[in-house]
C-alpha cells in the first residue's frame, strides 16, 4: 500500500483540520491520492526501493526529475501543478521535516488565450463606456474584459507578475480556488488596449511598498478588495443603455 497515497487527510491543506475531511469533494480526495500514488510508483521505478513511511528518502533532484518526466509525457501545465500540489500535501503530512527542506522545482505555467465575449456591438458599447472612467478603473475593467479573470483574481494580481516588453505584455494570475480545490497559476497575453491601460495606471500608481498591482485611492493606499473590482464593473451601468446585459464581471 502506497505510503503517500494512503496518508490520512492527504487532500487537506495546512489550514484545514483533519476533522474537516468530509467537507472536501470526493473527486478531489480521489485525484490527490492518485497523484501521490503515481509519484510514489515513479520514485520506486527510479530508485528501485519502496518509500519507507518511517524514513522518507525524497530529495530535491527527485522532484526535478519527476517534473521533467511529466513534461516529456506532454502533460499540461495545469495537470503538473495539480500533481505537485498533491505531492506537497502528502509529504507535509507524512514527513513535514523532509518536505520543508526540499527545494521545489519551478513549475510550468498555463497560457490561456484572451476570452471572447459579448457581441461585437455590445463590446464596442462596453469599451466606449470604459473610456469614460478614470485611469485605475480603465486598467481594472480592461483586464476583466480581455482576460476573463474573476474579480478576486484581479484584486490579488501582483505588479511583479505583469511582464512588460517592447512589443508584448502578459500578466500572470495566481488563482486560489475554494477550499479543497487545486491552486493554479496561469499567464494571459494582453492585447494592446489592455497593455496601454496598464501602463497608464502603473505610471500614476502610488509609491507603496506592497506588490499588489491595484491600490486603494486613499492613503496609505492598501491593496484593493474584491468588492472594489465588482463595484468598478457595476459602475459602468451609468454609461450603458438600460437594456445592456451587464452581468457579473466574470460573464464577459
Amino acid at each position: 500500500m502506497c505510503a503517500l497515497a494512503e496518508t490520512r487527510s492527504i487532500a487537506l491543506s495546512g489550514k484545514r483540520g483533519a476533522d474537516q475531511a468530509d467537507d472536501l469533494a470526493p473527486g478531489t480526495i480521489s485525484r490527490t491520492r492518485i497523484d501521490a500514488a503515481q509519484f510514489e510508483e515513479w520514485l520506486r521505478g527510479s530508485t528501485g526501493s519502496h518509500l519507507d513511511p518511517e524514513d522518507v528518502q525524497v530529495v530535491s533532484v527527485d522532484l526535478q526529475e519527476y517534473r521533467g518526466w511529466l513534461q516529456r509525457r506532454d502533460m499540461t501545465p495545469g495537470t503538473i501543478q495539480r500533481k505537485f500540489a498533491s505531492i506537497r500535501k502528502a509529504l507535509l503530512l507524512l514527513a513535514p521535516d523532509v518536505a520543508l527542506k526540499l527545494t521545489w522545482p519551478k513549475l510550468p505555467v498555463e497560457s490561456r488565450p484572451s476570452p471572447s465575449g459579448f457581441t461585437q456591438n455590445q463590446r464596442r458599447a462596453l469599451m466606449r463606456a470604459i473610456e469614460r472612467t478614470d485611469v485605475r478603473s480603465q486598467a481594472i475593467l480592461k483586464l476583466l474584459v480581455h482576460t476573463g479573470a474573476r474579480s478576486q483574481t484581479i484584486a490579488a494580481t501582483k505588479l511583479s507578475r505583469v511582464r512588460l516588453r517592447e512589443r508584448s505584455e502578459e500578466v500572470e494570475f495566481d488563482v486560489s480556488k475554494s477550499p479543497g480545490h487545486t491552486h493554479r497559476v496561469y499567464t494571459v497575453p494582453l492585447v494592446a488596449d489592455a497593455r496601454d491601460a496598464l501602463r497608464r495606471w502603473i505610471a500614476v500608481r502610488p509609491p507603496v511598498e506592497h506588490d499588489f498591482l491595484f491600490t486603494s485611492e486613499r492613503f496609505p493606499y492598501p491593496p484593493i478588495a474584491r468588492g472594489v473590482v465588482w463595484s468598478t464593473w457595476k459602475s459602468l451601468a451609468q454609461y450603458l443603455p438600460k437594456d445592456f446585459p451587464l452581468a457579473g464581471p466574470h460573464k464577459v
